[in-house]
């Protein structure tokens, strides 16, 4: 009889713990598939920034890298700025529940804003209340020039306006890019974006869009293989 109870407690572990892990699956997937509206956004770019008529004048040179991240059940992108005069970096995050981005930016004074919105006539348009002032301030990111150009506008509104004044203006160019149109490559094994590098696994080599992609294929290069061979096969 104990014998039995035990056979019956693993089989129910097994069971939970396999429909934990399919759980888990289906939310990265979720995840994944909403942020993968930005993937254009992945990459290495140079940028120049200047204020706009709203800032005490103001010009600068700055790089931004813009990846994937994953962590257990959870994907997200990144962005790492060098060398910035408005911004360090930040998070952004797909939040399946209201179908929008949420994006948590980090200032050159180590201030953070949370930001929420979603793509507008081909624009990432985040928008933030400011809890004391009232003021909202808004972030206008968009890709131009067939995929070479980024475009990041820092704006503000008074309380009760609807009248956005320019603060900041960023272009960007992505690294090693010429002027015109980006060079058509295979799709990252794990996010799906443009392929720009490549990791190898049992002596094949697969297409990467970041270091965050990289990292998460490393961690568990099958999984990621075998649905690289799925959708292949579907093609």
């Amino acid at each position: 009889m104990k014998r039995l109870l035990m056979i019956g407690m693993l089989a129910a572990f097994a069971l939970v713990a396999h429909t934990a892990e399919a759980q888990d699956k289906k939310k990265i997937e979720e995840l994944k598939k909403g942020l993968q509206a930005l993937n254009d956004f992945v990459g290495v770019w140079n940028g120049d920034g200047k204020s706009g008529p709203s800032a005490p004048k103001l010009s600068w040179a700055e790089n931004l890298e813009w990846g994937w991240k994953f962590k257990g059940d959870d994907v997200w992108m990144v962005l790492k700025i060098k060398d910035g005069k408005v911004f360090k970096g930040g998070e952004l995050h797909y939040i399946p529940g209201k179908k929008n981005f949420e994006l948590v930016m980090t200032d050159v004074g180590d201030q953070k804003r949370t930001y929420e919105g979603n793509i507008e006539k081909e624009y990432l348009t985040l928008l933030s209340v400011d809890a004391s002032t009232k003021e909202t301030h808004r972030l206008k990111i968009n890709v131009a020039g067939d995929g070479v150009r980024l475009n990041m506008a820092v704006d503000k509104a008074k309380s009760g306006s609807k009248l956005f004044a320019q603060q900041y203006q960023i272009g960007y160019g992505m690294e090693g890019a010429g002027l015109g149109a980006k060079e058509k490559k295979q799709e990252c094994v794990v996010s799906g974006g443009l392929g720009t590098g490549s990791v190898t696994y049992k002596g094949v080599t697969y297409p990467i869009c970041c270091s965050g992609c990289r990292d998460a294929f490393n961690e568990n290069p099958a999984f990621y293989v075998a649905q690289w061979e799925a959708k292949k096969g579907k093609k």
